[in-house]
């Protein structure tokens, strides 16, 4: 089990043949006042299993702060993925998903662990430094 593309996006979605269009990559947010809410993101995930391992698997999805705790105010993502078919004889089985986040509201700075596991075995972290810098001068 692999995770071949894990990322944070401002935007992306999924053509009707199944490219990926993935809009304004990031893994650093910056604010001069905490908390503060960023309006909407995108998690972007692309998943290959061989066809040893099978098409059916548990998935976890979990927001983590620099000290291995669960976010407040997230919620752990849990489900089941059914990869289907391979594409063709002989290939991986391979799935995509996008996942918005919307209103994530971020109490302070520091770094963020977008945790996710297949099976109950992480297979792939995200990383997200929260940062503040100086409010701009007005005037």
């Amino acid at each position: 089990m692999e995770v071949t593309l894990g990322v944070l996006a401002d935007a992306a979605n999924q053509t009707a043949d199944g490219k990926l269009n993935i809009l304004g990559e990031f893994n650093e947010m910056r604010s001069a006042t905490f908390p503060f809410t960023w309006p909407s993101m995108q998690l972007v995930l692309k998943i290959e299993a061989s066809t040893a391992e099978g098409a059916k698997h548990r998935f976890r999805l979990r927001v983590m702060d620099e000290d291995g705790n669960i976010v407040p105010g997230t919620r752990v993502v849990e489900g089941q993925i059914d990869f289907g078919k391979p594409y063709a004889a002989g290939h991986p089985y391979r799935a995509q998903f996008i996942l918005r986040i919307a209103q994530a509201r971020f109490e302070e700075p520091g770094t963020f662990e977008f945790e996710v596991a297949i099976d109950d075995k992480i297979v792939k972290t995200i990383t997200l430094y929260v940062s503040k810098v100086s409010p701009r001068p007005t005037g």
